[in-house]
């Protein structure tokens, strides 16, 4: 982070209340020149804030109701405005796929437009995408580019796709200075427990806890580029801070890891040798792109942005805290 940059900076985060916004404000709120705000429901969990609620400004709002993202605008002034809001499980777009594109197209447009009305001095603004976007992927078209033809199958891919190219339309029609990261799949601490790697650190827990004898997955054959949600972050930092006008930059690791390998790994690493892995199928997903990775060489240019922690050190330090506390 340039020091010269963020000083003296208003900056807003809508999502700020969930796993990546409350990164994103740590990470933000480690620069001492800044003033914070971040939008949240009225009735949303200060479980991932509670260290930083009283380091900031937090403003009830629906992203869904232009009236009151228009006025969380106009009360916090921004300079930048980072968009995290969203429904972002993929696994729930299938059971609500109206809810989902609601959330993530519609409250994309609604801040957009808000923003666009608003007539403070707004520098930059960055969105969240996803990895998603880029759906069915060929083998031939690994690792993949910024460029890469969009091909989404499931409606939270559908509707990070369709709030990205509204960025850029956005952007190009009204001159709106807007950052677009696509990041793939990343955890951490505080992260949902509904995502393959946190099932990984809850079984092999319960295990080193003595509370289950036999691992049960899904498809751990599939390969995947997983990353640290604190390197993310960064890179939604950088992004703000070095974009010109509109660009799209790929947050990645680079790596495939093959989830049955980091099984093993991690077995490994606490001493399970013994303890067998077995496929459950109710588990299985309708659809599973078998190798997703990303390419990374275009943000490590232009942003100056590299991962730099392993994902199998992500796991390890999340089962050694459960281990500690469950």
């Amino acid at each position: 982070m340039s020091s010269n940059f963020w000083d003296d900076k208003r900056i807003l985060i809508t999502g700020v209340t969930g796993f990546a916004g409350s990164w994103l404000a740590e990470k933000l709120l480690e620069r001492s020149k800044i003033e914070l705000f971040g939008l949240k429901r009225e009735n949303s969990s200060l479980e991932n804030m509670e260290h930083l609620k009283d380091k900031m400004t937090l403003l009830n709002g629906d992203i869904l109701k232009m009236d009151s993202l228009s006025a969380a605008v106009k009360k916090c002034e921004p300079d930048i405005v980072f968009h995290l809001a969203a429904q972002a499980l993929a696994k729930i777009s299938y059971d609500e796929p109206f809810k989902t594109f609601s959330l993530n197209f519609t409250g994309t447009m609604n801040l957009m437009d808000a923003i666009r009305r608003y007539e403070g001095g707004i520098s930059k603004i960055h969105f969240a995408s996803s990895s998603n976007v880029y759906g069915d992927v060929k083998p031939e078209e690994i690792p993949i580019k910024e460029t890469q033809e969009i091909r989404p199958f499931e409606m939270y891919g559908i509707s990070k796709a369709s709030a990205d190219s509204l960025c850029r339309f956005y952007s190009n029609a009204y001159g709106m200075s807007i950052a677009i990261t696509r990041a793939f799949h990343h955890e951490g601490p505080r992260c949902n427990k509904d995502v393959v790697g946190m099932e990984i650190v809850r079984q092999i827990s319960n295990v080193v806890k003595g509370r289950a004898k036999t691992l049960f997955f899904g498809n751990i054959d599939v390969v995947r580029d997983f990353s640290d949600v604190r390197d993310i972050v960064n890179g939604y930092i950088l992004a703000a801070e070095k974009c010109k006008k509109c660009d799209v930059y790929n947050l990645c690791s680079g790596k495939g890891y093959k989830i049955r390998d980091l099984i093993q790994q991690l077995i490994k690493e606490f001493n399970l040798d013994n303890v067998p892995v077995e496929i459950d199928k109710k588990r299985l997903r309708k659809k599973d792109m078998p190798i997703l990775i990303g390419d990374n060489s275009k943000a490590k240019r232009e942003l100056d942005w590299k991962p730099e922690i392993d994902f199998k050190d992500t796991l390890v330090e999340l089962i050694n805290h459960n281990i500690k506390t469950i």
